[in-house]
């Protein structure tokens, strides 16, 4: 369950920090479609989701020092996700 709560986590984490950094960068410019429609212009997703994804390493390293391992476990797991679809995106697959 703990593991299932840490995946769960690492989902929602990139996403919540996706809409911090809109609301604390782009927000009196663009929507929050807008701005990821521009990102989708310019080919820059796989580098929002890369620096989303820095959330999840600051709470990975906080719960594995917390001991908290079955939760870093699902974390680690959504994060490498998070790694799959930035590649797939940067590169893509032919």
């Amino acid at each position: 369950m703990k593991t299932l709560f840490g995946f769960l986590t690492g989902l929602i984490l990139p996403v919540i920090t996706s809409v911090l950094f809109y609301n604390f960068s782009y927000a009196g410019n663009l929507d929050y479609r807008g701005f990821i429609e521009a990102l989708l212009f310019l080919d820059s997703v796989s580098m929002l989701f890369a620096v989303c994804c820095l959330s999840n390493l600051a709470v990975f390293l906080i719960v594995v020092n917390l001991n908290f391992i079955k939760f870093s476990r699902g974390l680690f797991l959504a994060t490498i996700m998070y790694a799959l679809a930035v590649v797939v995106l940067k590169f893509g697959i032919q």
